[in-house]
């Protein structure tokens, strides 16, 4: 899904690491506020033809309705920022800087599909909404680009992991029986195993190759797809089933879902505690360093223009930005 309802590298990268299909580091900061630098093909001060509204306006809208939903339905993902205030500067300044520059996407645009998130439930957290979602693109499978909005139809621009560019491939997007081995991505409404399926729905039981579909979880094989379980109920014992999206884990020995998720400032330990369990992520506008808590710490992300090294697929710029020598606008960063 094309949908910029969400940070695509913020909520992908939270969703990947619950379900333990990468190490993508999800900690974000707010890139330099302004609507009014926001190039539109409604005009160059981000002013909507038809409305009047401002892109400043939307994003505001849409960045509100968005910590919202992440409180209600993935405090996981809250958990980020110390505050409203922190995750509404974050989630603007990512809103805006999808407007104008290199895409297609308009103030008109970003307000539909603001008006559809605020309607609708927590499924737009996890599965975004049709509203938000972008046009299709024009180049064709094999076309360097920096985001699935570039790729004509059937293709996603797919990003290795372990990559040290921002840049990646128009590739198709794997259907159901289709292999989906190393970074292919499977449609909407598959998960992969090896190749693309169709997911066990709430009630069916869960096998290898046969999981539940999200954010539905089960506690061992053959069990039936459920909610994630609350904290306090018991979970397991073979598989967390827990609320991961709610920063929950299932103890080991109370098989109790507990929370295992703790935010950290700058300086302090972050990453993931093998003998306790528990994950340390860095508060807003930081990052951390690595991924063993014993090593890495929380520092901070960089400014608009600073000097930059990807590495690893890891990217040092704030929220909106992507490292290209120097952290640019990532609306402004063209693939060749």
């Amino acid at each position: 899904m094309r949908s910029v309802s969400l940070s695509s590298s913020t909520l992908v990268a939270w969703l990947l690491v619950v379900q333990g299909c990468s190490s993508a580091d999800p900690e974000t900061t707010p890139a330099p506020d302004g609507g009014a630098d926001v190039a539109t093909d409604a005009g160059a001060d981000g002013v909507s033809d038809t409305g009047g509204v401002t892109a400043d306006v939307v994003c505001q809208r849409q960045a509100a309705a968005m910590c919202k939903k992440l409180l209600e339905c993935a405090s996981r993902i809250y958990l980020n920022y110390p505050g409203d205030a922190a995750c509404i500067a974050a989630s603007k300044a990512d809103c805006l800087s999808g407007i104008g520059g290199s895409t297609t996407w308009t103030v008109d645009k970003q307000s539909a599909c603001t008006d559809a998130y605020v309607a609708a439930g927590c499924s737009a957290v996890f599965e975004g909404v049709p509203a938000c979602e972008r046009p299709p693109g024009t180049k064709v499978a094999g076309t360097a680009c920096v985001d699935s909005a570039e790729c004509a139809a059937g293709l996603n621009c797919v990003v290795p992991a372990k990559a040290t560019t921002v840049c990646g491939v128009c590739t198709k997007i794997a259907q159901e029986g289709d292999d989906c081995s190393g970074d292919v991505l499977c449609a909407d409404g598959l998960r992969c195993d090896g190749t693309c399926y169709v997911p066990a729905k709430l009630g069916e039981g869960c096998y290898k190759g046969k999981l539940c579909a999200f954010p539905l979880t089960c506690g061992s094989t053959g069990d039936p797809c459920h909610a994630p379980k609350r904290s306090g109920e018991s979970c397991g014992p073979a598989v967390d089933d827990c609320d991961q999206y709610n920063g929950l884990g299932c103890n080991p020995g109370t098989h109790k879902c507990e929370p295992v998720v703790t935010a950290a400032s700058a300086g302090d330990s972050c990453g993931f505690d093998s003998t306790s369990g528990q994950t340390t992520v860095c508060i807003h506008g930081l990052r951390c360093s690595g991924t063993d808590k014993k090593t890495a710490h929380c520092v901070a992300r960089l400014p608009e223009g600073a000097t930059c090294a990807l590495t690893a697929g890891s990217d040092p710029c704030g929220v909106g930005l992507s490292c290209v020598g120097t952290c640019k606008r990532r609306a402004d960063v063209v693939c060749k």
